[in-house]
């Protein structure tokens, strides 16, 4: 996912977590993969790779490189 991420902030500062996920195959999208992409976010704000902002509840995610990100 951190390379992923690498290649999108090579061309934007900011990427939609909801773009990130409706990337790839349509069809291999399940609640479970949505789960752990999300899970791995999480884990990367936590290490400081990635920034997250949600302005507000059930909106999307943006993510920008944190402080740790190289």
């Amino acid at each position: 996912m951190l390379n992923a991420f690498e290649r999108a902030f090579d061309t934007a500062d900011g990427l939609s977590f909801h773009d990130h996920l409706s990337s790839g195959n349509p069809n291999y999208h399940t609640r479970k993969l949505t789960a752990q992409k999300f899970y791995t976010l999480l884990v990367l704000k936590k290490l400081q790779a990635v920034d997250v902002e949600q302005n507000q509840a059930f909106e999307d995610i943006t993510v920008t490189p944190g402080v740790n990100f190289h």
